[in-house]
């Protein structure tokens, strides 16, 4: 067994953070497994490897940062929104390949099967935080000359990858829940930033989990329960909305 790898002196690595593999642990797991990446260093015949997020909720990024490596840089690309941090940490590399998260996953990561129970919440919660969208909306209704307006709410991951997708339905479908996976073809299309740069997306494929109103809302509650030790707080804070509209709210609105 390779010796532990030293900490650089200016930005240590809070590896523990991974090894003990608790609620932490696998949260940050599925941010990488989504948000994240692995890399062999470019020129290097050792076969080292850098790890690295990227996000444009900086606050989120820097609550990662944080608890791996404080102090570490930030950075930002030029004309681009999207935040980085990279740390090439063998021992953290190595733990995350030997969970799936390996280079260029984006159509062949599979969900890890392996992923105790008592932290599978958390797991996916880093990748929902990672990959995931969710809307709270109103949905009109008339019925006999009468207008009623009910809440409606959709949460669902997405991937390159139907591997990953079919995987995580059927852990889901274990302990339960009812998600339902659908393909989605997007056209190459033209996006404009907050910061009027632009950039294509090409045409492809991705996978849906798609959870709602019914289905959606245990799920919140599972994913973000009371005490967990990290979520991205633009999500939590609209996870905990959703949950607040339902919260007087009888079944049959629904």
């Amino acid at each position: 067994m390779a010796a532990p790898q030293s900490n650089h002196v200016k930005y240590p690595v809070n590896v523990e953070a991974f090894l003990r593999e608790d609620a932490l642990s696998f949260y940050l797991l599925g941010v990488f497994l989504t948000d994240g990446n692995i890399e062999k260093i470019s020129g290097n015949k050792r076969g080292l490897y850098r790890a690295g997020i990227s996000s444009a909720d900086e606050d989120w990024l820097e609550m990662i940062r944080d608890t791996i490596s404080p102090n570490r840089p930030i950075w930002k690309r030029k004309g681009q929104e999207v935040r980085r941090i990279e740390i090439a940490n063998q021992d953290l590399a190595h733990w995350l390949l030997a969970w799936g998260c390996h280079e260029r996953k984006s159509l062949t990561v599979e969900f890890p099967t392996e992923v105790p129970d008592k932290y599978l919440a958390d797991c996916v919660r880093g990748v929902f935080d990672g990959d995931g969208s969710l809307t709270v909306t109103t949905y009109r209704k008339v019925k006999n000359g009468r207008s009623y307006q009910y809440p409606k709410v959709n949460a669902y991951i997405c991937s390159g990858s139907r591997g990953f997708i079919s995987g995580l339905k059927e852990k889901l479908e274990a302990i339960g829940f009812c998600p339902s996976m659908y393909e989605a073809r997007k056209k190459e299309h033209l996006i404009i930033r907050r910061d009027k740069s632009t950039s294509f997306v090409k045409a492809g494929v991705t996978w849906r989990l798609q959870l709602a109103d019914r289905s959606a809302l245990p799920f919140l509650r599972w994913m973000y329960y009371p005490g967990n030790p990290m979520a991205m707080p633009r999500k939590a804070a609209l996870a905990s909305r959703a949950m607040s509209v339902f919260s007087n709210k009888h079944l049959s609105t629904l």
